[in-house]
């Protein structure tokens, strides 16, 4: 349970950040931004310190995805180790039991052939 809530925690972020980027580059497509004939980009104050914040919630979102993304593939690691180790103790399990399933047979055929022998014996 604690992990769907954490999980519920970074969707709830991600879609916060997401909501914010869609909002802030409305704000951006509104402003006046224009090319000068020097090729100089030219944009109000207002403009640049949106951009500004713009560029950093993004790098914020990239570094939040990518903490996110190198904890998913480290559970997925230790996920698969698991699994490994699993499967390695079937198998020896599984190897154990056909073991003892052979060596009841051997006894089983042992004293079926001294009962065989036995009761012919005792016929004669």
């Amino acid at each position: 349970m604690p992990l769907l809530k954490k999980r519920l925690r970074q969707l709830g972020l991600m879609l916060w950040i997401a909501i914010s980027l869609i909002w802030l580059t409305g704000l951006i497509a509104e402003s006046a931004v224009r090319i000068d004939t020097d090729g100089n980009i030219v944009m109000s104050e207002q403009d640049f310190r949106q951009l500004m914040a713009d560029l950093e919630v993004a790098e914020t979102e990239r570094d939040l995805l990518r903490a996110v993304l190198a904890a998913e593939r480290a559970k997925q690691d230790e996920f698969s180790h698991q699994v490994a180790n699993l499967q390695k103790a079937f198998e020896a399990e599984r190897n154990a039991r056909k073991m003892e399933l052979a060596a009841e047979k051997r006894n089983k055929i042992l004293w079926g052939v001294i009962g065989l022998g036995a009761g012919a014996l005792l016929t004669n």
